[in-house]
């Protein structure tokens, strides 16, 4: 997790650390952080990179659908009616731009969270928040690939 709205980075791009949290010795400890250490500099490139890429309002709302394939299956897709552009709406001042990554925050939290409304069989409902751990992670490593794809 890097940031306080639940961003998760992708694990392919930067590796994958753990420690058991039982039985575990100081020196494994100190591996693994130095490991995270040395991957930093390639999760703040990939995040400067991302802030650098513009992207205007037509590829602002294929990112937003493409993201809503990582929570949502094809099936459920054709059977629901969402309003991509709310997707895009930043609720925090400091997320508004048009950088792919404000764009990918804002639409991060809200698939997350469930910050948004969708029509399903006639009646309109809000979304669920992910509360499962591992669907969390799988949903934040599949937005972390799209956004990367965007990289100019």
């Amino acid at each position: 997790m890097v940031c306080e709205n639940g961003l998760v980075i992708s694990t392919k791009e930067f590796g994958s650390v753990r420690v058991r949290h039982m039985g575990y010795d100081f020196a494994k400890v100190q591996e693994t952080i130095k490991e995270i250490v040395e991957q930093l500099p390639l999760t703040v490139e990939s995040m400067n990179k991302m802030k650098t890429t513009e992207l205007n309002q037509e590829k602002a709302v294929e990112f937003a659908k493409k993201a809503l394939n990582t929570r949502f299956t094809d099936d459920e897709l054709n059977r629901i009616k969402i309003d991509v552009t709310e997707l895009l709406k930043p609720v925090r001042e400091e997320d508004k731009g048009s950088d792919l990554w404000s764009i990918f925050n804002v639409v991060q939290e809200k698939i997350i969270e469930g910050d948004f409304e969708y029509r399903a069989a006639g009646k309109n409902r809000k979304a669920r928040e992910i509360k499962n751990f591992r669907q969390d992670i799988k949903v934040n490593e599949k937005l972390f690939d799209l956004a990367l794809e965007y990289v100019s």
